[in-house]
Order: C-alpha cells, then sequence, then structure tokens
C-alpha cells in the first residue's frame, strides 16, 4: 500500500502500449470491433485528452451562457419551495445569519449564494446567475480529478455528468420537465458528495504520489457540505472512513484534508460569528425530528423503490467479480475493490432518507462508475472475455446514470425555450412586487373563478399534485391583505410551509422565525422552536386559509395557541388568508 491509493499494481500499468489497453500488455484479440471500441472507451494518449477537453470546455460555456440568457424559465412546480429559498437568501441580504438569526435546516453556502444571486440578477434570475457560475466551477473541479484516474472519454463524460447534476431546475427524481429550484440544495449536495467519492474511491495514475495536496479536494468539499445539509457532511465523512478502512491514508493526505476543511469551516463559522451554539442547536432539533426509526423506515422504503438500480449495480459487480479474479487480482484485493462501490451506493441511500427525494440516487450511479474503471484497467489482460465484460458494465452504467442526465439536459431545454401553456382569458399575474418570476398558467379549462373555489374549499391538492399555478391566487392575495394593514416597520410571520412576503414585499423578515416549516421534517408536535424565540420581533401572522402545507399550518396553530390568544387580534380576513396583528402594549 502507498499512499492514500490501494495497490492496484496488479490490475493496471503506467500507460497504454501500441496494442494494449490502459497499460496492460498486448493480448491477442480475436475481434477487432472488440478492440477498437474498448480503445476508444479506454484511451488515456495526451492527445485523447486534449480532444475531450476541449470538446467539454465548448459544452461546458455554452450551456453557462444558455442558463444566463434564459434567466427565469416558467416555474410550473413547487413554487413554495422556491419562494422559501429565495426567503433565505433575502434573509442574508439583510444580514441575517441562519441558526443564529432564524431556524434553518439549509446551512450558509446556499443560501449565501442565493444572496449572491439576488444581489446580482434580482429574485427572478438568481439562480441562473448562481448555476452558471456553478456549472464552470463543478465541471473543471471533476475533470482535474478524473483526468488523472480515468480515461479521457470517461473523465469528460462525468465531469459533465456533475455539472448538468448540480444546475438543473429539477427535484430529482421528479418526471422533466417538471421546471423548479425546488430543493436545489440536494442537487448541490449529491455535486460536492460525487466529487467527494470519486477522489476518494479511484486511484491516480502515480499511486497517489502527491503530497498534502492529495487531500485537499475530499477537505473543501466536507467543509462546504458541513454548511450546506448536515446529511451530506456526515456522508462525506462516513465515506473517508469507508475509504480509511478498506484503502488506508496517510498523514499527508490527512493533513492535507484536515487543513482544507479547516480553512473552510473557520470562514463559515467566522460569518456565523462563532456562534456554535446556534449551529449546533438547529442540528440538535434536526436530529430529534428525524428519528432513527424514521430514517430506517426511509431507508427501507428507499432501497425497495430504487431496486431497479441497485439489481443493476449488482448485476455490474458480478460481471465485475468474475473478471477481476486471480491469477489477475488477490482475492483479498478483489474484495476490497467490490466493496467500494458497495459502500457508495450504501451511503447514496443512507444521505437520501434524510431528502424530500425516492428516486434517482446519484451516488448510485457513481458506484458503478467505479465498477467500469477498474474493469478498464484490467481488460486487456483478459482477452476479448474483458473486454466483453468492460463493454456490459459500460452500458449498465450509461442506461442507468444516463437516463438522469437525460431527464436533466430535457429539463435544461425545456427552460430554455421560454415557452408557457397558454392561459385562460381572465388568468391574473403574479404580483409585480416578485419582478419577473413567471408561473406557469393552469390549462385553458380552468377557470380563476374555478381555481379560487377549489382553495375557499379547502382543496388541499394543489401542493400533492405539486402543480404551481394556484400559487399566483394565493400570494396575490396575502399581498393585497398585508398591503392595506402593514407597514415597512412591520415582521410578518406565516403559519404554513413558507413565508413569501418578506421578500416579496421588501420588509424585513422577523428574526427567531423559521426558514420553513416542514411537519414532521424539521419540527413535529413535540419538538420546535421556543416561542419566546419564533415571535419576539413578529408584528402580524399570516393564516392560510387553503395552505400549502396543511399538516404544518394545523401544528403550527396548535403549538402556538397561547401566544396568538394572548398577544395577537384579529385584524382581517381576505378570501384565502386571516391576519393577526399584535395587540399594543403585548410583549
Amino acid at each position: 500500500m502507498n499512499g492514500l491509493e490501494p495497490d492496484v499494481s496488479e490490475v493496471r500499468s503506467p500507460r497504454p502500449g501500441p496494442a494494449g489497453i490502459a497499460g496492460t500488455p498486448a493480448h491477442p484479440a480475436t475481434s477487432p470491433a472488440l478492440a477498437v471500441i474498448t480503445r476508444k472507451l479506454a484511451a488515456d494518449s495526451p492527445k485523447a485528452y486534449r480532444i475531450v477537453l476541449t470538446l467539454l470546455a465548448l459544452i461546458t460555456l455554452e450551456l453557462a451562457v444558455a442558463i444566463s440568457l434564459a434567466r427565469c424559465p416558467p416555474i410550473n412546480s413547487m413554487m413554495w419551495d422556491v419562494s422559501t429559498l429565495l426567503d433565505g437568501g433575502y434573509r442574508v441580504l439583510l444580514g441575517q445569519r441562519p441558526h443564529v438569526d432564524f431556524y434553518s435546516p439549509l446551512g450558509l453556502l446556499f443560501l449565501i449564494l442565493v444572496a449572491g444571486g439576488i444581489k446580482i440578477a434580482g429574485l427572478a434570475s438568481a439562480f441562473a446567475y448562481v448555476h452558471a457560475v456553478l456549472l464552470l466551477l463543478l465541471v473543471p473541479w471533476t475533470w482535474s480529478l478524473l483526468c488523472s484516474r480515468t480515461s479521457a472519454l470517461l473523465a469528460g463524460a462525468a465531469a459533465l455528468w456533475v455539472g448538468v447534476l448540480a444546475v438543473t431546475p429539477r427535484s430529482i427524481g421528479f418526471p422533466p420537465p417538471m421546471i423548479t429550484y425546488s430543493m436545489q440544495y440536494n442537487r448541490w449536495g449529491w455535486a460536492l458528495l460525487a466529487i467527494a467519492c470519486l477522489e476518494l474511491f479511484l486511484p491516480r495514475r502515480d499511486n497517489g504520489k502527491t503530497g498534502v495536496a492529495a487531500g485537499v479536494s475530499t477537505g473543501v468539499a466536507a467543509g462546504l457540505l458541513l454548511f450546506l445539509k448536515v446529511n451530506y457532511f456526515a456522508a462525506v465523512v462516513l465515506a473517508i472512513l469507508v475509504r480509511l478502512v478498506l484503502f488506508g491514508v496517510t498523514r499527508k493526505w490527512l493533513a492535507g484534508a484536515a487543513g482544507s476543511f479547516l480553512g473552510v469551516a473557520g470562514a463559515g463559522f467566522w460569518y456565523l460569528h462563532f456562534d456554535f451554539a446556534a449551529f449546533a442547536g438547529d442540528l440538535r432539533l434536526l436530529a430529534a425530528v428525524q428519528s432513527f426509526s424514521a430514517r430506517l423506515a426511509s431507508m427501507v422504503q428507499l432501497t425497495a423503490a430504487n431496486l431497479p438500480d441497485l439489481w443493476c449495480l449488482g448485476g455490474a459487480m458480478l460481471i465485475a467479480a468474475l473478471c477481476l479474479r486471480p491469477p489477475a487480482t488477490s482475492p483479498m484485493l478483489r474484495l476490497r475493490l467490490l466493496a467500494a462501490p458497495a459502500a457508495v451506493a450504501a451511503l447514496g441511500i443512507l444521505t437520501c432518507s434524510a431528502n424530500y427525494q425516492v428516486l434517482q440516487i446519484p451516488l448510485i450511479y457513481v458506484a458503478i462508475f467505479l465498477l467500469v474503471e477498474q474493469l478498464r484497467r484490467g481488460v486487456a489482460a483478459a482477452g476479448d472475455r474483458g473486454r466483453m465484460a468492460f463493454l456490459a458494465v459500460c452500458l449498465i452504467a450509461s442506461g442507468m446514470a444516463g437516463n438522469l442526465f437525460y431527464e436533466d439536459v430535457a429539463t435544461l431545454a425545456a427552460a430554455g425555450a421560454k415557452t408557457t401553456e397558454p392561459a385562460p382569458p381572465d388568468w391574473p399575474r403574479l404580483d409585480a412586487s416578485l419582478g419577473d418570476v413567471r408561473i406557469d398558467p393552469p390549462p385553458r379549462e380552468l377557470t380563476t373563478d374555478a381555481v379560487r373555489g377549489g382553495l375557499r374549499a379547502g382543496a388541499a391538492t394543489w401542493r400533492e399534485e405539486e402543480e404551481a399555478y394556484p400559487y399566483v391566487l394565493w400570494f396575490n392575495d396575502g399581498a393585497a391583505l398585508l398591503r392595506a394593514h402593514v407597514s415597512s416597520r412591520s415582521r410578518v410571520l406565516v403559519l404554513d410551509l413558507s413565508n413569501p412576503f418578506s421578500f416579496g414585499l421588501g420588509l424585513t423578515p422577523p428574526r427567531g422565525d423559521a426558514l420553513f416549516w416542514h411537519y414532521q421534517r424539521d419540527f413535529d408536535s413535540v419538538h420546535y422552536p421556543a416561542a419566546s424565540r419564533v415571535f419576539r420581533e413578529v408584528t402580524h401572522v399570516m393564516v392560510p386559509k387553503a395552505p400549502v402545507h396543511r399538516s404544518a399550518t394545523v401544528a403550527l396553530q396548535r403549538i402556538y395557541a397561547p401566544v396568538l390568544a394572548r398577544d395577537f387580534r384579529l385584524a382581517a380576513e381576505s378570501e384565502l388568508w386571516i391576519l393577526y396583528e399584535r395587540r399594543t402594549g403585548s410583549r
């Protein structure tokens, strides 16, 4: 064992020879077609890298420009979650800090990037500009790791896959083209976690002889994930431990990883004024709500839902086990090489158990990519049998990861087309306070009166169906009610999933509030932020008659009923909202 990397000298050599693949000795091929296809996929010559890098750079730049020019696409799904993220960025712009000034299951990284997007491009195009920058950062980062670990074509494909994974405006697992920026933090988390796993479990050609710099990438990724969402940070820590058990690490690698992690973590906690108690307090509340038993049940459900992908991964592992066998490798090394993809897939399911996501777990696709590379390194010595095994696993991998990539590219194309469905004649536009934010209208057979009537009747299916169009009526009605009763000094609390009125009307959000209220995800009837914290600056409370998240609204009204009854009075009602204002002289 040398450095961070496993001793895989038995299955690879430094460079490909004229008739060999990935540096293995020449082997007489009985099938020229197999040899040609395999040679193209496994080519790692300087010329191959130059060609692929040029194509990758052109595609990445074109995508980044297209995302920037498209600006805000017409959102047709989960606008309530988008408003939550805009609210978080708006709070940071006003100087509020997550955990310290408001309860937040999301970390600083996501919110500060959204804040930067709002500062540069406004509410509507904040995500587009952030995504353009992320694409230009993540694709080169992934390429720089993989170009010393795999072939040119595989490195370029994986780098582009990671970049597109991070910037597609669609919640992972939802069918395209459900265009929304909902849960984009999960996409960023998966992308960073994928980069970390690729660095951890794919050995370099030079056997890891890079000193302290070898661990910097993983340390930076871990530091960023700490301030993105805690389940991704826990996953990268577990990935490092798995790497330690399987292949070991060196002091230099640990120094590089620890130093870069501490640098990123120090910068993040400096921004939070080193308020570790507030940071830990939010994590404790999340841990109390999302119990171990709930996580375990979620993992069982995720395993069942993703059985097709897991079966494909298992089949690829069987092919690899039959190909990487003695005398090509020792039994113990073969076991360790196959344990890495299995561990990465298991980490994916564990990580996803804390997400509002069911299908298309990206780490399962990273796991099969590890198998592809392991087979690539030993394929030539096995002749046609090895080449067929390599191509079979490549086909399985492309079918699995390619499905997610295809749906993401289709969603990006739909978002860039700037098209909206034809609206009913009387369908209103979203309140002008939200600028150029566009929401797709309902189908023409649905009139404004029909949608409004459904909301008045308490038809809460608009969230379950994930349709965004009722949000227009919901927000406009509440904005009109608030304009008649609040001033610039008012602080509004909304007893629902999200609060769009602070950033929507240019009001200052109350400190102590929660970024969002997702029942049994970040609070429940037993575990919730203290009323003294939540209501300390609140002057007005909005209660929806047609909640986005009915369970949250019911629970919040029950939890904070004593405060509402003691300190607030009914001020006004509209068709879809009830407004309370603080009593004069109340605390």
